[in-house]
């Protein structure tokens, strides 16, 4: 003990009223009592230090043990990492090839569609094509019929034409077949007629007794000659006068 503190535990034991050997006893026992204390607070210090040396070591094994799991996780999220890494990479390559071929399927999908549109488009303008090929066939067989129908109409016209100019021509024709008709009739009726007043002439200028008998029936043939009947639907001009004709030529 330090004097110090000695000499403050006398002090303490003379107030207490200790003196002589009492002192000393009260001194010892409370030295023995201070240092019992100390070895108490030695004890409770060395414990406390322990504790704390052990607390310190705990605390480094645990640092430790968390150090490890620290490297063992920050290995393992490494490796989770390089894993997600390599997913995600081969997702990605995985995404890559599926929109690849998505995109191939959709160009073959659109390249069918265009050969699709095209070919309709080209159906629809084949079928406008016939449509208007038929329309201008139609067209043209009726333009066609029309000047078939316009040429059958002016021929038509045409033969109607010709046919009144041949009905005309044959009227003329036969109007003036009739009136050289109606003249060679009334010429051949005044040359009977005249050979008719000759042979009543020679008749009168005869002898007494009787005009001779020849000469009597040539009278009568010529009385009894009379212009056959002339039909314009049935006889023909020419050959009534080539008969009539004949008749009286053969009566000269």
């Amino acid at each position: 003990m330090a004097a110090k503190e000695l000499k403050a535990l006398v002090d303490l034991g003379t107030s207490l009223g200790y003196a002589g050997e009492y002192l000393k006893q009260w001194l010892s026992d409370e030295r023995m009592r201070v240092d019992r204390e100390k070895e108490k607070v030695e004890e409770l210090k060395r414990q406390e230090e322990e504790k704390q040396r052990a607390f310190e070591l705990e605390k480094l094994k645990i640092e430790a043990e968390a150090q490890k799991e620290s490297e063992r996780m920050k290995f393992e999220a490494e490796k989770e990492s390089e894993r997600m890494k390599l997913e995600t990479e081969a997702q990605k390559e995985s995404e890559r090839k599926r929109l690849e071929a998505e995109a191939e399927k959709a160009m073959i999908e659109a390249k069918k569609e265009s050969e699709r549109m095209k070919f309709e488009a080209e159906a629809e303008r084949a079928k406008i094509e016939a449509e208007k090929e038929s329309e201008r066939m139609k067209l043209e067989t009726e333009a066609q019929k029309e000047s078939e129908r316009m040429k059958f109409e002016a021929e038509t016209k045409r033969a109607k034409i010709e046919a009144g100019k041949e009905s005309e021509r044959m009227k003329t024709e036969a109007e003036q077949r009739r009136q050289e008709f109606e003249l060679r009739k009334w010429e051949m009726e005044q040359d009977l007629r005249l050979r008719e007043v000759q042979v009543n002439v020679q008749q009168n200028g005869g002898s007494e007794g009787g005009v001779p008998r020849s000469n009597r029936g040539h009278s009568v043939a010529m009385k009894a000659l009379k212009l056959p009947l002339f039909n314009d639907e049935k006889d023909d001009s020419d050959a009534y006068l080539i008969r009539f004709g004949g008749r009286v030529l053969h009566l000269r």
